[in-house]
């Protein structure tokens, strides 16, 4: 599969655009019979349905795995955040001459983990 699924996509556009001018000018355009004519446009218009449907599926999965490692990510920020906050927090009530039992700040910061 191609790593530029736009292009697949303007592709199979383009070719279907073809077919459907071949359809629109008749099957004697085609230089054979209606049905054979027939059976061929629809057998393409299958296959490129089903590249469509790959590059979509492609696509979904890209996505799903990108917002995989951004909520891994955001958490990972978040786990780091409050345990910087809490060293703060315990340098605060050292400086302040407290014990953490005694903080109210501490009690907050430790209740939210």
């Amino acid at each position: 599969m191609s790593d530029e699924p736009m292009s697949v996509i303007l592709s199979a556009s383009g070719r279907l655009e073809v077919l459907q001018a071949a359809l629109d000018s008749g099957p004697e355009a085609l230089g054979r019979e209606p049905t054979d004519a027939h059976a061929g446009i629809i057998g393409r218009i299958d296959r490129l349905q089903d590249t469509l449907n790959a590059v979509r599926d492609h696509i979904s999965v890209k996505l799903g795995q990108a917002e995989s490692v951004r909520v891994a990510r955001d958490n990972t920020r978040g786990a780091a955040a409050m345990e910087q906050i809490r060293r703060l927090q315990t340098a605060v009530c050292e400086l302040n001459g407290e014990s953490q039992r005694d903080c109210p700040e501490c009690k907050v910061v430790s209740a939210s983990c």
